[in-house]
Formats: C-alpha cells, sequence, structure tokens
C-alpha cells in the first residue's frame, strides 16, 4: 500500500528492515501513477493483477514475475479480489556495481517473466524468489545481507538471460554480435562516470567506431532506449541524490548534474518525475 505520498514520488516507509520492505498484498485500491527510489518486485498469487509503465499494460497471472527498476513511473490496477506479493528494495548501495548499472540499463524500465514464455528460465527465477520471501519472513540472524545476496543472484540471472536472448535474436553471427554489444556496454560505462560533463551522440559514437546512425540505433537496441533518453536518465537519478541535501542550491543541483541551463534541468525533471526539482525537495523537508 501507498503510505506516503507526495505527486508522483513515494517514500516508502520501511519497517523491519531499513532498506527492504516485503508485504502479503489483498487490497483492491487501484493506486495512480507513482514512482519510488525502490525497486519493486510482483508476484501475484491468486488472480491477477495490472500494472501499467509508460503505455504498456501488463497483465500478470498468478506465479507471473514483474520487476520495475527504481525511479520508474507505475500505475497499479487490482482486481476486486486477489493475492499478490510486493517486494521492496533500495539500490543505492548497489549502485557503484558496473554490472548493476549494465543490467538495469539493458532491461530498461523493467523485466517481466513467465512460465508461458520461458518455463525452464522462470522456474528458477521464481524459486529464487520464493526463497527470498521465506528469508524475509523468518527474521533470522543476517537475513537483511542473505536477502540481498538473493536479489542480486536474480538480478545476475535476469541479466544473463537478457544476454542470451538478444544473441538469439540478433541477425549477426555470435562473434560480430557480441562485439558491438561489448562497444555499447563500454559507452554505457562511459557515461555513467563522465554524465555530469558534455557528452554529445557524435563524441559517443566516435569513441564506438560508428557512424552515429549506426550507433544509435545499436544503442536503443541493446538498451531499450535512446542515447539521449539513457543520458538524461543517469542525470536526473544523480539530481535526485543532490536535491535531499538543502545546502545545494537548485541551480547548483542543475550545473552539478550535467544540464546546460536550469530551465533545461527542471523542464526535464518534469517530464521524468511529473513534478519540479522544487517540489520534490519539499518532499523531505516535509518528513
Amino acid at each position: 500500500m501507498i503510505e506516503n505520498l507526495n505527486g508522483q514520488h513515494e517514500i516508502v516507509n520501511y519497517t523491519k528492515y531499513d532498506r527492504i520492505k516485503l508485504y502479503d498484498n489483498v487490497e483492491t485500491d487501484c493506486y495512480p501513477m507513482h514512482w519510488h527510489s525502490s525497486m519493486e518486485i510482483i508476484y501475484p498469487l491468486e488472480n491477477s493483477y495490472e500494472v501499467i509503465i509508460n503505455n504498456t499494460r501488463y497483465k500478470l497471472t498468478p506465479k507471473d514475475l514483474l520487476f520495475i527498476w527504481p525511479g520508474t513511473t507505475h500505475e497499479l490496477i487490482a482486481p476486486p479480489t486477489g493475492r499478490r506479493i510486493i517486494f521492496q528494495a533500495e539500490l543505492s548501495l548497489l549502485k557503484d556495481m558496473k554490472d548493476m548499472n549494465t543490467i538495469l540499463s539493458l532491461t530498461g524500465d523493467c523485466f517481466v517473466s513467465n512460465a508461458r514464455n520461458h518455463s525452464s528460465f522462470h522456474n528458477e527465477l521464481a524459486s529464487k524468489f520464493t526463497r527470498l520471501v521465506e528469508e524475509y519472513n523468518n527474521g533470522q540472524m543476517f537475513s537483511e545481507t542473505t536477502i540481498y545476496s538473493a536479489l542480486l543472484d536474480m538480478i545476475a540471472t535476469i541479466g544473463r538471460f537478457y544476454m542470451n536472448q538478444k544473441l538469439m535474436d540478433s541477425t549477426s553471427n555470435q562473434q560480430i554480435y557480441y562485439q558491438n554489444v561489448d562497444k555499447i556496454l563500454q559507452c554505457c560505462e562511459y557515461i555513467n562516470a563522465h554524465f555530469t560533463e558534455n557528452l554529445t551522440l557524435d563524441q559517443i559514437a566516435d569513441m564506438a567506431n560508428f557512424s552515429k546512425f549506426h550507433f544509435s540505433r545499436l544503442f536503443k537496441e541493446v538498451t531499450s532506449v535512446s542515447f539521449y533518453k539513457y543520458v538524461s536518465q543517469k542525470r536526473i537519478s544523480h539530481a535526485e541524490t543532490l536535491l535531499s541535501d538543502p545546502r545545494i542550491s537548485v541551480t547548483q543541483v542543475a550545473i552539478q548534474s550535467g544540464f546546460s541551463t536550469p530551465i533545461a534541468f527542471t523542464r526535464m525533471f518534469k517530464l521524468m518525475k511529473g513534478c519540479s526539482p522544487r517540489d520534490f525537495r519539499k518532499i523531505y523537508e516535509d518528513i
């Protein structure tokens, strides 16, 4: 349930653990478009459950798994009766892991798994999640560490599966495909380290030795988003962290996040988060 919603931004109230939360949800309420800094896993047990992400409607049936990555705006539509497990976890402690950034970048805003399309992979993922739920409910010593370990295992499993599927879908031969993916991932790593600088499509395409048109197509094929959206997502994510510090002015946040002007920053922030940077900052002041 949403306990603290300001505009579209939900502040998750953690209770049992500092950075993770799990609840057995039987509510019939629908939740409007919102986002939070934590990732979310939805696992229906009884009846269906619908989630809308970027105008795409995902209808989950029992035992499907939906992973919603941090900062993704989504809407939840519940049936008249039903039950589902909802798990949330902060990934801020893991954001400096290269593999973590790569997997989240590759899979876009979310990742859905079901037994109808890939039964072996899905059963493996569902089994891992079931063990995570059991660990949370048991609450034994060092459970938080064990839960994060299980979560990392699940995310790594998703990353490997995603890359294998991309290879199977590619019309290129295996060697050429891996070479292209490797170049794009190197560019992603560079962007992750330099997004506060003035990055251009021409500059990064040259780095990969591709024309900007070929690079744009490959980049979106691998990451599921355009080059400019990828850069903007990194900058806005960084801005969120800076905005939580009242000592840094909004203008300085814009500059330190890589935006050319405060106006450009405010426009992009509203577009991606549904509120202005100043309104976002008030959320922290009111807590």
